[in-house]
């Protein structure tokens, strides 16, 4: 079964216009943070795209005075609801972390699912950062100040004290 923001297995299938390289390279740019979860909250009313970002702002202070976030902002099937997506990072990694996060959206219902490197692979055309530059580059927000994603070391200590 594949995911709103795809399964990870998918490739560029025909040549890529400018606007699609555009896309797969602010998707690669946002896979090089670290990111905790992936987040589609909504509101239970119709919200400006203004008010929908400052709810996202105030969402991630609430989650943590670390946490950030790239944010899309998108309208619904109907054309009149903003809702945001959101790859947010900052938090620790933990099972219970998603239901945490999720628990401090009020506005409406809200989705939240760990984050999955493994779905998300630099280079293609799928995974939450693609889904996020979907409407475009220019509806893409970054709220905070992520931190660029360096993978642990197994085995401790640097290349040079193992040598």
């Amino acid at each position: 079964m594949e995911h709103e923001h795809g399964n990870g297995d998918a490739a560029p299938r025909a040549p890529l216009g400018e606007q699609e390289r555009l896309r797969l390279a602010t998707a690669d740019w946002m896979r090089s943070f670290r990111w905790t979860v992936w987040a589609t909250p909504s509101f239970a009313h119709a919200v400006t795209r203004r008010y929908a970002l400052h709810a996202v702002r105030a969402w991630l202070r609430k989650i943590s005075r670390e946490s950030y976030a790239i944010v899309s902002l998108e309208r619904g099937p109907s054309g009149l609801l903003w809702h945001p997506h959101a790859l947010v990072g900052g938090i620790p990694r933990s099972p219970l972390v998603a239901g945490f996060v999720g628990g401090l959206w009020r506005h409406g219902n809200v989705e939240v699912a760990p984050y999955d490197r493994r779905l998300d692979h630099p280079g293609t055309s799928s995974g939450a950062s693609w889904y996020l530059t979907k409407t475009g580059t220019d509806a893409v927000e970054i709220l905070g100040s992520p931190i660029v994603y360096r993978p642990r070391r197994r085995g401790g200590g640097s290349a040079a004290q193992r040598e």
